[in-house]
């Protein structure tokens, strides 16, 4: 699911839970991020889904260390826990994170 618009999200999340045979998602887990919807609005439709109890978690997937530093300050500026885990590619081959993506992810708690 991308961090998209309120709306977005809402509509995505009614959609979802049912076929899992749940009420809730433990960890919504972002893979896209939407350009267009900034920050604070896609933090008002997380905060939104989390306050209804139909997410517990917020988390990324393959974010670069940017994103996930600006994401977590727009959440602690609405006093939002922000993203609490972020996926990455990492294998022998790949291992951009351990210079674009762990220390931003450390910082701001993602880790």
């Amino acid at each position: 699911m991308a961090a998209a618009s309120r709306d977005q999200d809402q509509e995505a999340l009614r959609r979802q839970p049912a076929p899992l045979q749940t009420d809730w998602i433990d960890l919504y887990q972002m893979h896209h991020i939407d350009r267009s919807c900034p920050w604070y609005e896609a933090w008002q439709g997380f905060n939104s889904l989390v306050q209804q109890g139909k997410v517990v978690y917020v988390g990324s997937s393959n974010f670069a260390g940017w994103d996930i530093a600006t994401a977590c300050q727009e959440a602690s500026r609405r006093g939002l826990s922000g993203l609490v885990s972020e996926q990455s590619l990492y294998n022998l081959n790949a291992r951009t994170i351990e210079l674009e993506v762990i220390r931003p992810a450390a910082t701001t708690g993602s880790a």
